[in-house]
């Protein structure tokens, strides 16, 4: 497969005319006059280097969301093979809040390892799939599965977190899931580099600036993180990404754009 991605000027409108988006107030408008604010104090006021900005911000968003998918995906399905092990293979369909740990207290007591809160985070996913599949005239059976797909990437990077160290991750437990992590990274390093990553993901998600949020620095993680995964995946990933392309083309002032 060969993709070749062009990002043209665009200085022509669609009568055929001359035209700079920024210095439509009715384009800013469209697009909010509080969101291209902040774009036009990066560019020191000039309308036209802002709507120039604006659209290379895009451009880097288009770049995260290869990583980040692939860094998802294998995260979740090594942590989730990892709570099968231990926790049991029924593990989302054997999460209960709180006050039921406390109403049953036979409850399996490898699943009271997983702090009530996570606990929390499954029964609500879970519930709210068994609520939209009852609307459904044939709904099939909720699985683990099922419930596994739509856990947020905060679920799992918080099962990085310092109250899963000796659960989770004592001795050489981080190679389960990240085989090919440094010798120097712990549990704690892990949860730190998700959250920067998982702050700029969702920054993405929500159509949000990450031009100024160091761009560079969480494409690295991305990178060094898919790499500990599976060298594979970050090798693929380093091939293939056009980050380094686009983060060079930073739009300058008196540039058609």
């Amino acid at each position: 497969m060969q993709v070749t991605r062009e990002c043209q000027p665009y200085t022509v409108n669609r009568h055929g005319r001359d035209y700079q988006p920024g210095s439509d107030p009715r384009f800013t408008k469209t697009l909010s006059q509080s969101r291209f604010n902040v774009y036009l104090s990066a560019a020191g006021q000039d309308a036209n280097l802002a709507f120039r900005l604006y659209r290379w911000n895009m451009l880097l968003a288009e770049t995260f969301l290869m990583p980040c998918h692939l860094m998802e995906v294998a995260l979740r399905n090594g942590l989730s093979t990892k709570m099968w092990n231990r926790f049991g293979p029924e593990w989302p369909l054997q999460a209960r809040l709180r006050r039921d740990w406390d109403a049953n207290p036979r409850l399996d007591q490898r699943m009271r390892q997983l702090h009530w809160d996570a606990q929390a985070k499954i029964v609500d996913q879970r519930e709210h799939i068994i609520a939209h599949r009852e609307t459904l005239p044939n709904p099939s059976p909720v699985t683990s599965d099922c419930v596994i797909a739509q856990l947020s990437l905060g679920f799992w990077a918080n099962m990085f977190s310092a109250r899963y160290r000796g659960t989770l991750w004592s001795g050489s437990a981080l190679r389960s899931v990240f085989p090919n992590h440094p010798a120097n990274i712990s549990s704690e390093d892990v949860y730190a580099k998700l959250g920067d990553v998982r702050e700029i993901r969702n920054r993405v998600a929500h159509h949000e600036v990450i031009f100024n949020k160091d761009p560079e620095a969480r494409h690295r993680d991305l990178m060094e993180l898919c790499t500990w995964l599976n060298p594979d995946l970050g090798h693929f990933v380093e091939t293939t990404s056009h980050f380094d392309t686009v983060f060079a083309a930073r739009p300058q002032p008196n540039e058609a754009g």
